[in-house]
């Protein structure tokens, strides 16, 4: 019974990042759930496969690690920023195929699909314009910025995911069945419209949350995340008996 299992927490990674950009939640995570990071190719422990610029393909990608690592228990999903927009993509194959949803999808800064309106040139910059970009951000650490040899590495992985972003096309498809919980910086930018919009998304409720920060509010407030996906999981567990 899937009961004598860990209930799962399956992290997606926002642009350039890998299985160890959530490395701060498992910190807080109480016994009871397993967190298990997704990778796609090209970085971390898959650093010599090809890097894809096609966001289906990265879906195609993680559905099948989804696959694997299953252990057949109920799942949470989470994915800041472009992770949001992978792990939306995700939710829409696995309900095309009518594969098991998880019990709750958090995501965190990422505006709705529709409401996302990506430069649509921004891979192609150079790479000092890409940095400078990226710093507005404030993703990289000082660390990684002083270093040219870091930043030779990191920047194809970020410039082949934001290609996939830009390049990739909204379109509207059936509302999946399950409830979202959007969480986003108070100085990041995001407007309300555009987080609302995911209600258009789910047939299911959505929470909405305002963490001080930037883009990048999650590094400070990993234990605030964990806490939220603790509730969730104890919301659930009178259904899940």
């Amino acid at each position: 019974m899937f009961l004598m299992k860990k209930i799962q927490l399956f992290s997606i990674p926002y642009a350039g990042g890998g299985r160890y950009s959530y490395q701060g939640i498992k910190r807080f995570m109480p016994a009871n759930i397993e967190h298990v990071a997704l990778e796609l190719p090209g970085r971390g422990q898959r650093v010599t496969e090809d890097l894809l610029v096609d966001l289906d393909r990265m879906v195609d990608d993680l559905a099948q690690q989804l696959q694997v690592q299953r252990n057949g228990a109920p799942f949470v999903l989470y994915g800041h920023s472009m992770g949001g927009v992978l792990g939306h993509q995700l939710l829409r194959h696995l309900a095309r195929v009518g594969a098991e949803l998880p019990m709750h999808f958090l995501i965190s800064g990422c505006a709705a699909p529709c409401q996302e309106r990506y430069q649509k040139n921004r891979h192609r910059l150079s790479d000092g314009l890409l940095t400078q970009e990226l710093m507005k951000l404030g993703g990289l650490p000082p660390e990684v910025l002083a270093s040219e040899e870091l930043m030779s590495f990191c920047l194809p992985i970020i410039r082949a995911d934001i290609q996939a972003l830009e390049l990739h096309a909204y379109r509207p498809a059936t509302p999946y069945s399950v409830p979202l919980t959007i969480v986003s910086g108070t100085a990041e930018g995001l407007a309300e419209s555009d987080l609302d919009e995911w209600s258009r998304e789910t047939m299911e409720p959505i929470g909405k949350l305002r963490l001080p920060g930037n883009h990048f509010f999650i590094e400070q407030q990993f234990h605030v995340l964990a806490g939220l996906i603790q509730q969730v999981v104890t919301a659930a567990q009178p259904a899940l008996s």
